[in-house]
């Protein structure tokens, strides 16, 4: 199995809390973590970066995406432009609404709803959570937690949720 990890905005490989988490709890498997430098980039270079350091790792092995924040919209992108590709997606506090210029909220055409799990903390006061759950009440499964604020201090305790997630895309 092959976990593509996309961090935040005001986030790197290397300064990621939740990067550092998910290759700890997945160190049996391949957790890749492209650098793609969001900040100050349109849509378009950062879609070209993702796709230079991602295409490597889409071997036909199982893929899945978990993306944070800004890296929660991309992974969701991806998800939907590779839907052959990559098993499922898990969406961390997703900010859908940053590229003004792009519709996010079209469902695009992605394999089906067992395939996108979603984590939410209804305290985050970045992310307009409420948006996000009305969106994809109907598409996907979703996980609401009270506390953890937008960058997921709760990741820990949602990781086991991931795993069988997971784990049901064999069933």
């Amino acid at each position: 199995m092959k976990i593509i990890f996309l961090h935040g905005l005001e986030s790197n490989p290397k300064t990621s809390h939740s990067a550092e988490i998910i290759k700890n709890y997945f160190k049996d498997d391949t957790v890749i973590i492209p650098d793609y430098q969001p900040k100050n980039k349109t849509y378009g270079e950062v879609y070209q970066i993702l796709m230079q350091e991602i295409s490597p790792y889409l071997d036909g092995d199982e893929v899945y995406i978990i993306g944070i924040s800004l890296g929660g919209f991309w992974a969701y992108e991806l998800a939907k432009r590779m839907k052959d590709t990559v098993w499922g997606c898990v969406l961390l506090n997703p900010s859908l609404d940053f590229y003004k210029d792009i519709n996010s909220w079209d469902d695009g055409d992605f394999r089906h709803i067992n395939s996108i799990l979603i984590a939410l903390n209804m305290d985050d006061d970045v992310v307009d959570n409420q948006k996000t759950l009305k969106f994809f009440k109907d598409k996907a499964r979703c996980i609401l937690n009270f506390t953890g604020g937008h960058r997921m201090f709760n990741l820990e305790q949602i990781l086991p949720d991931i795993q069988n997630f997971f784990d049901s895309m064999w069933e």
